[in-house]
């Protein structure tokens, strides 16, 4: 069973993505003893690609096969293609984390700003029947 940090070095995925997919539904873990988060290897798996970038048996892999025939070139340029598209989509994901996060921000100074109108006007108004 993974951490929550564990499973963000394993998949090269955010901890923040981690935990929204768990909180989203799409990803199920359970809590441990102290809250933290246990997520089964297979599950993690099932939703996120392994981060293979940093594991010495990618690197044995392209040792052992040279791409002698087109069908060989082509998938490794095809990898290759997929690699930078997974890498684009955690930057959009991490970008996306960022703006969810301002406009959480946005949304509460926004609705202070109405309560304080609301007050206002409430006070407002009481001025004017009293007096």
């Amino acid at each position: 069973m993974f951490t929550l940090g564990q499973a963000a070095k394993e998949t090269g995925v955010a901890k923040t993505t981690i935990a929204r997919a768990i909180k989203n539904g799409r990803l199920s873990a359970s809590k441990n003893d102290k809250g933290e988060y246990s997520i089964d290897p297979s599950e993690l798996f099932r939703v996120y690609k392994r981060n293979t970038g940093n594991k010495s048996h990618n690197t044995e892999m392209k040792q052992d096969t040279t791409p002698n025939d087109p069908a060989t070139l082509q998938a490794a340029i095809l990898e290759e293609r997929v690699r930078g598209l997974e890498d684009k989509i955690q930057l959009l994901e991490r970008q996306l984390e960022k703006a969810e996060g301002r406009a959480d921000t946005v949304q509460l100074l926004l609705n202070d700003q109405r309560e304080r109108q609301d007050r206002s006007f409430t006070s407002k108004l009481a001025a004017l029947f009293k007096g």
